[in-house]
């Protein structure tokens, strides 16, 4: 019995798919943290990988949290250090648009009719 035997329960087929062409290894490439991690591995590709007691997780590329959205998005191999930091960067990003969005739209129109305000 080698690790890659070690399958989830629930979608096994897209699970080894998934993994056997990530080899087995997380895919993540610097994207999990803002100062670029893995810079200094082969290919800047984290070098964890698929162990019974260091389970790989197949998840989308850039995770919501939200599994009914993640389905339908590409699916990638991510330890959990690594997806923990991708979701963290889309939750970010979404934060930032949210609030982006907020401070251009105003509440209130307060500007009279006919004016050029």
């Amino acid at each position: 019995m080698s690790f890659t035997d070690f399958a989830p329960i629930a979608a096994e087929t897209v699970w080894r798919v998934v993994m056997q062409a990530a080899g087995y290894q997380c895919q993540c490439t610097g994207g999990c943290k803002p100062e670029g991690a893995h810079k200094t591995n082969p290919g800047h590709r984290c070098k964890r990988e698929h162990k019974p007691w260091q389970p790989l997780i197949v998840t989308a590329a850039a995770p919501t949290g939200d599994p009914h959205k993640d389905m339908g998005a590409e699916q990638v191999a991510y330890c959990g250090p690594c997806y923990d930091g991708h979701l963290a960067a889309t939750k970010r990003t979404a934060r930032a648009a949210a609030d982006k969005h907020e401070t251009d739209t105003p509440l209130f129109d307060l500007a009279p009719e006919g004016s050029d305000l």
